[in-house]
């Protein structure tokens, strides 16, 4: 896990490559379909609290959880986080049961005969909800959908209380002189007994130095919730370029939620790198308009010179990049695939990546790789 449907039968021997000739017309039964996925599975301890988080199933989903259903859901980027009754749950023989479907008449969309040449006409499927519009056909793919679950599966254990929604978020001035890291969400108590906590916050800085900062929270109980929003600050941070202008040095940024007993509760953490990117009008501004025909946009209709330039810490870059499709329809290996080509993008001096809108909503892991490589 995860595996979607049509990489399991392939793995297995049961159906033809589908990049092979017109093979992928010949698995269109799959998407007709539906597939069950099956977990059994023992737990060490029934106190507390268990969430159960999909991160990521195409199209439609039911789950079942020792034959209860425990919740019904559908789009193909949406994750789907679930709290699970403990009266539910037993220490041997927990079955979790999920049954997964593509859109109604998927397979009807991008299969027809278009006079352009390629499949994507029909696109009055793709479109009723959160899907990645690729798979159904496009000039460059053909219709291809990968139905089952194609992002992990997480089962947690928590205890007193958790995080939220949260977001790290950080931020350079002006003078490119000090750093700001902001950790801001929402605290949510459970079942556990009433404690007190702390949320704590570290930067880990490329030199091995640690930053902090640190926010108690007096007493939650089950059901309540609190905000958090936390910051602190960095002095003459190292900072980050792009891919051939300068070095990528990262900060790792931990925030934990932690018992007055020091128990850690629940954490995050991110790398971020600092910078300031801006874009400016170029000196010949007016001239490109005059000559063109085209306003302060950020893009060319005519193909002649841009009106801005980016601008990355002070320094002037042509972002030189590429547009960024899925690796793969049957997402096999993804980060193994997402690393390589990134690499290949470095390699040939890019410093720019855009993400395609009908692909896919890409994972931290792309983005971390970015980070790493020097790509924005």
């Amino acid at each position: 896990m995860p595996v979607t449907a049509p990489t399991a039968w392939l793995e297995d021997g049961r159906i033809p490559d589908p990049y092979v000739g017109m093979n992928s017309r010949d698995i269109l039964w799959m998407e007709q379909k539906e597939w069950w996925y099956l977990k059994d599975f023992d737990l060490e301890r029934l106190d507390g609290n268990y969430r159960l988080t999909f991160e990521g199933v195409n199209y439609r989903a039911e789950a079942w959880l020792n034959d209860v259903q425990i919740g019904v859901w559908e789009g193909s980027f949406l994750k789907r986080t679930i709290d699970l009754d403990p009266a539910q749950l037993c220490s041997k023989g927990n079955r979790l049961a999920v049954r997964v479907r593509t859109q109604e008449r998927a397979w009807e969309d991008g299969t027809q005969p278009d006079p352009r040449g390629f499949q994507n006409s029909s696109a009055h499927i793709r479109t009723q909800g959160p899907t990645p519009q690729y798979a159904y056909g496009w000039n460059w793919s053909p219709h291809l959908i990968a139905v089952g679950i194609w992002r992990p599966v997480v089962l947690e254990w928590m205890d007193t209380a958790r995080f939220g929604e949260t977001r790290i978020h950080s931020d350079l001035s002006e003078d490119l002189g000090t750093g700001s890291v902001r950790f801001t969400g929402v605290l949510e108590g459970l079942g556990g007994p009433v404690r007190e906590l702390a949320v704590e916050i570290t930067a880990h800085h490329p030199d091995g130095s640690t930053t902090e900062a640190r926010q108690a929270i007096e007493t939650i109980g089950p059901g309540d919730s609190a905000a958090l929003d936390l910051s602190l600050t960095i002095t003459s941070p190292e900072l980050w370029f792009p891919n051939g202008v300068g070095a990528q040095p990262l900060y790792r940024i931990e925030a934990r939620l932690v018992s007055a007993d020091g128990e850690v509760c629940d954490e995050r953490m991110r790398r971020v790198g600092f910078r300031r990117v801006e874009f400016i009008p170029n000196t010949n501004d007016l001239e490109v308009q005059a000559t063109s025909g085209q306003t302060n946009r950020l893009w060319s209709i005519v193909g002649k010179p841009y009106p801005w330039t980016m601008v990355v810490n002070g320094l002037r870059i042509f972002s030189k990049g590429t547009n960024w499709c899925p690796v793969d329809n049957l997402y096999r290996d993804r980060d193994a695939h997402v690393r390589r080509l990134l690499e290949l993008a470095r390699d040939a001096h890019y410093v720019f990546i855009r993400i395609w809108g009908g692909g896919l909503t890409e994972s931290d892991f792309f983005f971390d790789c970015c980070d790493e490589l020097g790509l924005l």
